[in-house]
Protein backbone atom coordinates (compact mmCIF):
# COMPACT_ATOMS: atom_id res chain seq x y z
CA UNK A 1 0.00 0.00 0.00
CA UNK A 2 2.84 2.37 0.92
CA UNK A 3 4.47 1.65 -2.08
CA UNK A 4 1.92 1.81 -4.32
CA UNK A 5 1.12 5.39 -2.86
CA UNK A 6 4.64 6.21 -3.42
CA UNK A 7 4.48 5.46 -6.91
CA UNK A 8 1.31 7.52 -7.43
CA UNK A 9 2.61 10.44 -5.36
CA UNK A 10 5.47 10.61 -7.53
CA UNK A 11 3.81 9.89 -10.64
CA UNK A 12 1.91 13.24 -9.94
CA UNK A 13 4.67 15.03 -8.76
CA UNK A 14 6.54 14.20 -12.41
CA UNK A 15 3.09 15.19 -14.10
CA UNK A 16 3.32 18.50 -11.94
CA UNK A 17 6.41 19.32 -12.93
CA UNK A 18 6.07 18.71 -16.58
CA UNK A 19 2.96 21.31 -16.40
CA UNK A 20 4.94 23.67 -14.92
CA UNK A 21 7.84 23.51 -17.38
CA UNK A 22 4.96 23.64 -19.95
CA UNK A 23 3.92 26.90 -18.53
CA UNK A 24 7.51 27.94 -18.89
CA UNK A 25 8.28 27.06 -22.67
CA UNK A 26 4.93 28.36 -23.63
CA UNK A 27 5.93 31.89 -22.45
CA UNK A 28 9.46 31.38 -23.79
CA UNK A 29 8.62 33.46 -26.89
CA UNK A 30 7.88 36.12 -25.87
CA UNK A 31 9.90 36.48 -23.18
CA UNK A 32 12.79 36.00 -25.26
CA UNK A 33 11.14 38.34 -28.43
CA UNK A 34 8.90 40.48 -26.23
CA UNK A 35 6.25 41.76 -27.54
CA UNK A 36 6.60 39.53 -30.51
CA UNK A 37 8.52 39.21 -34.54
CA UNK A 38 6.33 41.04 -36.86
CA UNK A 39 6.61 41.49 -40.82
CA UNK A 40 4.59 44.05 -43.16
CA UNK A 41 1.72 41.92 -43.22
CA UNK A 42 1.63 41.59 -39.24
CA UNK A 43 2.13 45.47 -39.22
CA UNK A 44 -0.92 45.81 -41.65
CA UNK A 45 -3.07 43.71 -39.58
CA UNK A 46 -2.03 45.40 -36.05
CA UNK A 47 -2.95 48.69 -37.70
CA UNK A 48 -6.07 47.67 -38.95
CA UNK A 49 -7.23 46.19 -35.47
CA UNK A 50 -6.02 49.91 -34.22
CA UNK A 51 -7.78 51.68 -37.06
CA UNK A 52 -11.42 50.93 -36.36
CA UNK A 53 -13.81 50.32 -39.40
CA UNK A 54 -14.25 47.31 -41.71
CA UNK A 55 -11.50 44.77 -41.25
CA UNK A 56 -9.52 44.54 -45.03
CA UNK A 57 -9.64 40.55 -46.35
CA UNK A 58 -6.12 41.26 -47.93
CA UNK A 59 -4.48 39.20 -45.08
CA UNK A 60 -6.61 38.11 -42.57
CA UNK A 61 -10.36 39.98 -41.25
CA UNK A 62 -10.33 37.12 -38.49
CA UNK A 63 -6.76 38.07 -36.97
CA UNK A 64 -8.10 41.93 -37.15
CA UNK A 65 -11.03 40.85 -35.07
CA UNK A 66 -8.97 38.96 -32.21
CA UNK A 67 -6.16 41.57 -32.58
CA UNK A 68 -9.11 44.26 -31.45
CA UNK A 69 -10.48 41.62 -28.90
CA UNK A 70 -7.38 41.66 -27.19
CA UNK A 71 -6.95 45.17 -26.90
CA UNK A 72 -10.26 45.55 -26.03
CA UNK A 73 -9.23 43.84 -22.84
CA UNK A 74 -6.44 46.14 -22.31
CA UNK A 75 -3.98 43.05 -23.80
CA UNK A 76 -0.56 43.79 -26.07
CA UNK A 77 1.50 42.29 -28.87
CA UNK A 78 2.32 39.82 -25.96
CA UNK A 79 -1.08 38.40 -25.57
CA UNK A 80 -1.12 37.09 -29.20
CA UNK A 81 2.48 35.42 -28.45
CA UNK A 82 1.52 34.05 -25.48
CA UNK A 83 -1.75 32.53 -27.15
CA UNK A 84 0.04 31.63 -30.50
CA UNK A 85 2.50 29.75 -28.66
CA UNK A 86 0.09 27.86 -26.28
CA UNK A 87 -1.80 26.68 -29.80
CA UNK A 88 1.03 24.93 -30.84
CA UNK A 89 3.14 23.87 -27.72
CA UNK A 90 0.30 22.20 -25.97
CA UNK A 91 -0.92 19.39 -28.55
CA UNK A 92 3.16 18.70 -29.22
CA UNK A 93 3.02 18.03 -25.48
CA UNK A 94 -0.13 15.78 -25.48
CA UNK A 95 1.33 14.01 -28.56
CA UNK A 96 4.52 13.22 -26.57
CA UNK A 97 2.91 11.85 -23.80
CA UNK A 98 0.36 9.69 -26.56
CA UNK A 99 3.94 8.74 -27.80
CA UNK A 100 5.20 7.30 -24.31
CA UNK A 101 7.29 9.30 -22.88
CA UNK A 102 7.25 9.97 -19.23
CA UNK A 103 7.09 13.81 -17.79
CA UNK A 104 10.96 14.25 -17.61
CA UNK A 105 11.46 12.94 -21.20
CA UNK A 106 8.37 14.83 -22.65
CA UNK A 107 9.77 17.71 -21.67
CA UNK A 108 12.96 17.42 -22.36
CA UNK A 109 12.16 16.72 -26.15
CA UNK A 110 9.17 19.42 -26.20
CA UNK A 111 12.35 22.19 -24.88
CA UNK A 112 14.46 21.12 -27.47
CA UNK A 113 11.78 21.41 -30.50
CA UNK A 114 10.90 24.83 -29.27
CA UNK A 115 14.52 26.07 -28.60
CA UNK A 116 15.66 25.14 -32.07
CA UNK A 117 15.42 27.06 -34.83
CA UNK A 118 13.13 27.63 -36.56
CA UNK A 119 10.35 26.83 -34.33
CA UNK A 120 11.09 29.49 -31.31
CA UNK A 121 11.24 32.53 -34.39
CA UNK A 122 8.17 31.63 -35.85
CA UNK A 123 6.37 30.63 -33.10
CA UNK A 124 7.40 34.48 -31.92
CA UNK A 125 6.30 35.68 -35.86
CA UNK A 126 2.86 37.43 -35.10
CA UNK A 127 1.11 36.79 -38.42
CA UNK A 128 -1.00 34.66 -40.34
CA UNK A 129 1.13 31.37 -41.40
CA UNK A 130 2.33 31.05 -38.20
CA UNK A 131 -1.36 30.68 -36.82
CA UNK A 132 -2.33 28.40 -39.57
CA UNK A 133 0.30 25.86 -39.04
CA UNK A 134 -0.24 26.07 -34.97
CA UNK A 135 -4.20 25.91 -35.89
CA UNK A 136 -2.70 22.59 -38.23
CA UNK A 137 -0.39 21.13 -35.48
CA UNK A 138 -4.30 21.33 -32.93
CA UNK A 139 -6.12 20.11 -35.70
CA UNK A 140 -3.49 16.72 -36.02
CA UNK A 141 -3.79 16.33 -32.32
CA UNK A 142 -7.39 16.12 -32.32
CA UNK A 143 -7.75 13.69 -35.29
CA UNK A 144 -4.90 11.70 -33.57
CA UNK A 145 -7.37 11.07 -30.19
CA UNK A 146 -10.38 10.63 -33.20
CA UNK A 147 -8.34 7.77 -34.11
CA UNK A 148 -8.63 5.80 -30.42
CA UNK A 149 -11.27 7.39 -28.83
CA UNK A 150 -14.64 5.64 -27.74
CA UNK A 151 -16.55 8.82 -28.28
CA UNK A 152 -15.83 10.83 -30.51
CA UNK A 153 -18.13 12.65 -31.78
CA UNK A 154 -17.66 15.46 -29.42
CA UNK A 155 -13.95 15.46 -30.77
CA UNK A 156 -14.70 16.07 -33.95
CA UNK A 157 -16.89 18.97 -33.09
CA UNK A 158 -13.49 20.22 -31.85
CA UNK A 159 -11.82 19.48 -34.79
CA UNK A 160 -14.48 21.27 -36.80
CA UNK A 161 -14.17 24.30 -35.01
CA UNK A 162 -10.47 24.84 -34.97
CA UNK A 163 -10.67 23.94 -38.88
CA UNK A 164 -13.07 26.86 -39.15
CA UNK A 165 -10.98 29.18 -37.54
CA UNK A 166 -7.86 28.15 -39.83
CA UNK A 167 -10.03 28.71 -42.82
CA UNK A 168 -10.81 32.02 -41.83
CA UNK A 169 -6.90 32.49 -40.61
CA UNK A 170 -5.51 32.73 -44.60
CA UNK A 171 -7.28 33.90 -47.72
CA UNK A 172 -6.20 30.48 -48.95
CA UNK A 173 -7.13 29.18 -45.11
CA UNK A 174 -9.92 26.09 -46.94
CA UNK A 175 -7.37 24.65 -48.92
CA UNK A 176 -5.34 23.72 -45.61
CA UNK A 177 -8.47 22.76 -43.84
CA UNK A 178 -11.21 21.65 -45.69
CA UNK A 179 -8.80 18.64 -46.75
CA UNK A 180 -8.21 18.14 -42.95
CA UNK A 181 -12.19 17.63 -42.44
CA UNK A 182 -12.55 15.62 -45.23
CA UNK A 183 -10.15 12.92 -44.36
CA UNK A 184 -10.86 12.82 -40.62
CA UNK A 185 -14.60 12.49 -41.65
CA UNK A 186 -13.99 10.14 -43.74
CA UNK A 187 -12.09 7.72 -41.43
CA UNK A 188 -15.05 8.94 -38.86
CA UNK A 189 -17.79 7.50 -41.79
CA UNK A 190 -16.65 3.98 -41.04
CA UNK A 191 -18.39 4.62 -37.37
CA UNK A 192 -21.22 7.41 -38.11
CA UNK A 193 -21.98 6.54 -41.76
CA UNK A 194 -21.79 8.01 -45.26
CA UNK A 195 -24.40 10.36 -45.11
CA UNK A 196 -23.03 11.93 -41.78
CA UNK A 197 -19.81 12.33 -43.35
CA UNK A 198 -21.37 13.98 -46.65
CA UNK A 199 -23.20 16.20 -44.50
CA UNK A 200 -21.03 17.25 -42.35
CA UNK A 201 -18.24 18.16 -45.20
CA UNK A 202 -20.48 20.00 -46.85
CA UNK A 203 -22.10 21.71 -43.85
CA UNK A 204 -18.78 22.32 -43.15
CA UNK A 205 -17.69 24.32 -46.73
CA UNK A 206 -20.77 26.24 -46.78
CA UNK A 207 -19.73 27.42 -43.46
CA UNK A 208 -16.39 28.38 -44.62
CA UNK A 209 -17.48 30.07 -47.97
CA UNK A 210 -20.90 31.37 -46.65
CA UNK A 211 -19.49 33.09 -43.73
CA UNK A 212 -17.16 35.59 -45.09
CA UNK A 213 -19.67 36.20 -47.93
CA UNK A 214 -22.31 37.05 -45.01
CA UNK A 215 -19.23 39.14 -43.20
CA UNK A 216 -18.41 41.45 -46.26
CA UNK A 217 -22.59 41.96 -46.74
CA UNK A 218 -23.12 43.24 -43.46
CA UNK A 219 -19.87 45.23 -43.83
CA UNK A 220 -17.48 43.62 -41.52
CA UNK A 221 -15.30 42.89 -43.86
CA UNK A 222 -13.95 45.21 -46.95
CA UNK A 223 -13.23 43.26 -49.81
CA UNK A 224 -9.71 43.87 -51.57
CA UNK A 225 -9.74 40.66 -53.54
CA UNK A 226 -6.59 39.46 -52.57
CA UNK A 227 -6.25 37.30 -56.05
CA UNK A 228 -6.12 40.06 -58.15
CA UNK A 229 -2.61 40.34 -57.40
CA UNK A 230 -2.01 36.54 -59.18
CA UNK A 231 -3.92 38.00 -62.20
CA UNK A 232 -2.20 41.46 -62.71
CA UNK A 233 1.24 39.66 -62.55
CA UNK A 234 0.77 37.19 -65.31
CA UNK A 235 -1.01 39.73 -67.34
CA UNK A 236 1.15 42.28 -67.33
CA UNK A 237 4.27 39.80 -67.95
CA UNK A 238 2.05 38.29 -70.86
CA UNK A 239 1.17 41.60 -72.08
CA UNK A 240 5.50 42.17 -72.20
CA UNK A 241 5.68 39.17 -74.32
CA UNK A 242 2.75 39.67 -76.85
CA UNK A 243 3.38 43.36 -77.21
CA UNK A 244 0.22 44.55 -76.32
CA UNK A 245 -1.91 45.07 -73.90
CA UNK A 246 -3.86 41.58 -72.57
CA UNK A 247 -5.50 43.14 -69.14
CA UNK A 248 -9.01 44.59 -69.00
CA UNK A 249 -9.90 47.89 -70.96
CA UNK A 250 -8.64 50.57 -68.45
CA UNK A 251 -6.56 48.81 -66.28
CA UNK A 252 -4.12 50.48 -67.27
CA UNK A 253 -3.66 54.08 -66.45
CA UNK A 254 -0.81 54.80 -69.10
CA UNK A 255 -0.19 52.92 -72.26
CA UNK A 256 2.01 49.38 -72.02
CA UNK A 257 4.93 51.34 -73.55
CA UNK A 258 5.53 53.36 -70.30
CA UNK A 259 4.18 50.82 -68.00
CA UNK A 260 7.05 48.29 -69.35
CA UNK A 261 9.65 50.89 -68.78
CA UNK A 262 9.03 51.03 -65.53
CA UNK A 263 8.92 47.50 -64.93
CA UNK A 264 12.17 47.13 -66.31
CA UNK A 265 13.79 49.86 -64.42
CA UNK A 266 13.04 48.71 -60.93
CA UNK A 267 15.25 46.85 -58.66
CA UNK A 268 15.50 43.24 -58.80
CA UNK A 269 14.74 40.52 -55.72
CA UNK A 270 12.94 40.76 -53.36
CA UNK A 271 10.65 42.41 -55.08
CA UNK A 272 10.78 40.38 -58.66
CA UNK A 273 13.06 42.55 -60.88
CA UNK A 274 11.60 42.61 -64.89
CA UNK A 275 8.53 40.52 -63.44
CA UNK A 276 6.96 42.38 -60.50
CA UNK A 277 3.69 44.94 -60.68
CA UNK A 278 5.03 46.38 -57.53
CA UNK A 279 6.49 49.57 -58.94
CA UNK A 280 3.17 50.29 -61.27
CA UNK A 281 1.09 49.68 -58.27
CA UNK A 282 3.28 52.44 -56.57
CA UNK A 283 2.94 54.82 -59.20
CA UNK A 284 -0.63 54.38 -59.57
CA UNK A 285 -0.25 52.72 -63.19
CA UNK A 286 -1.86 49.81 -62.32
CA UNK A 287 -4.91 50.62 -60.03
CA UNK A 288 -5.90 47.53 -57.27
CA UNK A 289 -9.70 46.83 -57.95
CA UNK A 290 -12.28 46.40 -55.08
CA UNK A 291 -15.70 46.15 -57.32
CA UNK A 292 -16.80 42.54 -58.07
CA UNK A 293 -17.35 43.18 -61.67
CA UNK A 294 -13.79 44.67 -62.10
CA UNK A 295 -12.20 41.76 -60.63
CA UNK A 296 -14.39 39.24 -62.99
CA UNK A 297 -13.16 41.14 -65.98
CA UNK A 298 -9.78 40.76 -64.51
CA UNK A 299 -10.22 36.99 -64.15
CA UNK A 300 -11.72 36.72 -67.74
CA UNK A 301 -8.48 38.09 -68.93
CA UNK A 302 -6.25 35.75 -67.34
CA UNK A 303 -8.04 32.39 -68.67
CA UNK A 304 -8.19 33.91 -71.80
CA UNK A 305 -4.18 34.91 -71.60
CA UNK A 306 -3.36 31.53 -70.32
CA UNK A 307 -5.17 29.67 -72.93
CA UNK A 308 -4.10 31.84 -75.73
CA UNK A 309 -0.72 32.57 -74.86
CA UNK A 310 0.09 29.23 -73.18
CA UNK A 311 3.87 29.10 -74.46
CA UNK A 312 4.60 32.91 -73.71
CA UNK A 313 3.20 31.58 -69.56
CA UNK A 314 5.18 28.86 -69.47
CA UNK A 315 8.50 30.19 -70.47
CA UNK A 316 8.20 33.52 -68.23
CA UNK A 317 7.32 31.47 -65.17
CA UNK A 318 10.15 29.63 -65.99
CA UNK A 319 12.55 32.83 -66.05
CA UNK A 320 10.47 33.90 -63.01
CA UNK A 321 12.11 30.92 -61.40
CA UNK A 322 15.71 31.17 -62.29
CA UNK A 323 15.12 34.45 -61.32
CA UNK A 324 14.20 33.69 -57.61
CA UNK A 325 17.08 30.96 -58.02
CA UNK A 326 14.37 28.05 -57.64
CA UNK A 327 16.47 25.90 -59.48
CA UNK A 328 19.53 26.01 -57.14
CA UNK A 329 18.59 24.03 -53.69
CA UNK A 330 21.11 26.22 -52.41
CA UNK A 331 19.12 28.81 -51.93
CA UNK A 332 15.56 27.94 -53.26
CA UNK A 333 13.57 31.01 -53.67
CA UNK A 334 15.50 33.00 -50.46
CA UNK A 335 14.91 31.16 -46.84
CA UNK A 336 12.14 32.32 -44.98
CA UNK A 337 13.81 34.33 -42.12
CA UNK A 338 14.05 37.21 -45.01
CA UNK A 339 10.44 37.07 -45.92
CA UNK A 340 9.33 36.22 -42.99
CA UNK A 341 10.55 37.52 -39.65
CA UNK A 342 12.39 40.47 -38.46
CA UNK A 343 10.09 43.05 -40.12
CA UNK A 344 9.61 44.08 -36.03
CA UNK A 345 13.08 45.24 -35.60
CA UNK A 346 12.62 48.08 -37.98
CA UNK A 347 11.28 51.37 -37.79
CA UNK A 348 7.04 51.41 -37.93
CA UNK A 349 4.60 53.93 -36.75
CA UNK A 350 3.67 51.60 -33.73
CA UNK A 351 7.13 52.25 -32.09
CA UNK A 352 7.39 48.03 -31.69
CA UNK A 353 10.75 46.46 -31.16
CA UNK A 354 11.36 42.79 -30.45
CA UNK A 355 15.06 43.24 -29.12
CA UNK A 356 13.87 42.06 -25.52
CA UNK A 357 16.81 39.94 -25.12
CA UNK A 358 19.58 41.15 -28.01
CA UNK A 359 22.10 38.66 -27.46
CA UNK A 360 19.14 36.08 -28.52
CA UNK A 361 17.67 37.84 -30.95
CA UNK A 362 21.42 38.55 -32.31
CA UNK A 363 21.97 34.50 -32.22
CA UNK A 364 18.62 33.55 -34.23
CA UNK A 365 19.40 36.35 -36.91
CA UNK A 366 22.61 35.00 -37.61
CA UNK A 367 21.34 31.72 -38.45
CA UNK A 368 19.02 33.21 -41.27
CA UNK A 369 20.54 31.72 -44.55
CA UNK A 370 21.34 28.50 -43.11
CA UNK A 371 19.38 25.34 -43.79
CA UNK A 372 17.23 25.88 -40.93
CA UNK A 373 15.33 28.71 -42.91
CA UNK A 374 15.47 26.82 -46.57
CA UNK A 375 12.13 25.99 -47.75
CA UNK A 376 13.70 23.48 -49.83
CA UNK A 377 14.56 21.46 -46.60
CA UNK A 378 11.59 21.50 -44.65
CA UNK A 379 9.92 20.37 -48.41
CA UNK A 380 12.36 17.09 -48.73
CA UNK A 381 11.67 16.60 -44.98
CA UNK A 382 7.54 16.70 -45.42
CA UNK A 383 8.19 14.07 -48.77
CA UNK A 384 10.77 12.47 -46.12
CA UNK A 385 8.03 11.77 -43.77
CA UNK A 386 5.68 11.18 -46.08
CA UNK A 387 7.40 7.90 -47.78
CA UNK A 388 8.26 6.39 -44.17
CA UNK A 389 4.10 7.24 -42.92
CA UNK A 390 2.97 5.22 -46.04
CA UNK A 391 5.75 2.40 -45.64
CA UNK A 392 4.72 2.05 -41.75
CA UNK A 393 1.03 2.99 -42.47
CA UNK A 394 0.97 5.42 -40.63
CA UNK A 395 -2.13 7.05 -42.94
CA UNK A 396 -2.93 10.00 -40.61
CA UNK A 397 0.80 11.34 -40.87
CA UNK A 398 0.66 10.42 -44.52
CA UNK A 399 -2.55 12.52 -44.94
CA UNK A 400 -1.34 15.79 -43.14
CA UNK A 401 2.51 15.86 -44.86
CA UNK A 402 0.60 15.09 -48.78
CA UNK A 403 -1.87 18.24 -47.73
CA UNK A 404 1.07 20.44 -46.55
CA UNK A 405 3.31 19.75 -49.43
CA UNK A 406 0.59 20.00 -52.16
CA UNK A 407 0.18 23.35 -50.57
CA UNK A 408 3.54 24.50 -50.46
CA UNK A 409 4.37 23.00 -54.14
CA UNK A 410 1.06 24.96 -55.61
CA UNK A 411 2.12 28.31 -53.99
CA UNK A 412 5.60 27.92 -55.61
CA UNK A 413 4.13 27.76 -58.89
CA UNK A 414 1.74 30.97 -58.33
CA UNK A 415 4.34 33.36 -56.77
CA UNK A 416 7.64 31.58 -56.37
CA UNK A 417 9.41 35.13 -54.87
CA UNK A 418 6.93 34.65 -51.50
CA UNK A 419 6.78 30.86 -51.51
CA UNK A 420 8.97 31.09 -48.93
CA UNK A 421 6.36 31.73 -46.14
CA UNK A 422 4.98 28.95 -47.22
CA UNK A 423 7.27 26.67 -46.04
CA UNK A 424 6.55 27.69 -42.01
CA UNK A 425 3.69 25.33 -42.04
CA UNK A 426 6.24 22.47 -43.01
CA UNK A 427 8.72 23.62 -40.90
CA UNK A 428 6.67 23.73 -37.93
CA UNK A 429 4.83 20.38 -38.82
CA UNK A 430 7.78 18.01 -39.06
CA UNK A 431 8.20 18.01 -35.16
CA UNK A 432 4.39 17.30 -35.21
CA UNK A 433 4.43 14.75 -37.74
CA UNK A 434 7.59 12.91 -36.96
CA UNK A 435 6.35 12.36 -33.25
CA UNK A 436 3.13 10.64 -34.74
CA UNK A 437 5.31 8.04 -36.61
CA UNK A 438 5.74 7.02 -32.69
CA UNK A 439 2.40 6.90 -32.06
CA UNK A 440 0.59 3.40 -31.68
CA UNK A 441 -2.91 2.83 -32.18
CA UNK A 442 -2.85 1.01 -29.02
CA UNK A 443 -1.27 3.12 -27.09
CA UNK A 444 -2.67 3.30 -23.62
CA UNK A 445 -1.10 6.88 -22.87
CA UNK A 446 -2.82 9.72 -23.26
CA UNK A 447 -6.16 11.95 -21.79
CA UNK A 448 -8.75 10.19 -24.66
CA UNK A 449 -10.47 6.88 -23.45
CA UNK A 450 -9.69 3.64 -25.86
CA UNK A 451 -11.86 1.60 -28.07
CA UNK A 452 -12.67 -2.11 -27.13
CA UNK A 453 -9.77 -3.93 -27.98
CA UNK A 454 -12.09 -5.66 -31.21
CA UNK A 455 -11.91 -2.27 -33.33
CA UNK A 456 -8.34 -1.65 -32.34
CA UNK A 457 -7.09 -3.80 -35.95
CA UNK A 458 -9.06 -1.08 -37.93
CA UNK A 459 -7.93 1.86 -36.59
CA UNK A 460 -4.32 1.87 -37.19
CA UNK A 461 -2.78 4.59 -37.95
CA UNK A 462 -0.79 7.68 -36.41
Amino acid sequence: MDQSFSRTSRARASEFSFLIGMVVLVALPVALFYPGLMNNDSLLIYGNALDGGPASDWNSPFLVYLWRALLWLGLNAAAFTLLQSAIYALPLGWLLARAGLDPLPRLAVLSLILALPPTLTWLATLEKTTMTACLLCACFAVATALETARHGKWLFHVLLALALIGVFTRPNGILFFAPVVAYTAWRQSRVQGRWWTAAVVTAFLITAIGLPMMASSLGAVERHHPEQEFFALDLMNLSMAAGRDLLPEGALTVPLEAAVAVMLEQPFPPFGGRFSVMSLRLNGMLPYVSDDTAVRSLRLAWINALETRSWDYVRYRLALFWEFNCFDFGTVCYDSWHWYTGGIDLPNRFGLESHAVPSVFKFYRGLAGSVFYRPYAHALATLTLLVLALRLRKPLVAAFAAILLVNYLSYLLILPGISARMAIPLGLMIPVLTIGLFIRADAVRGLVAMEPEVGLKDHDTA
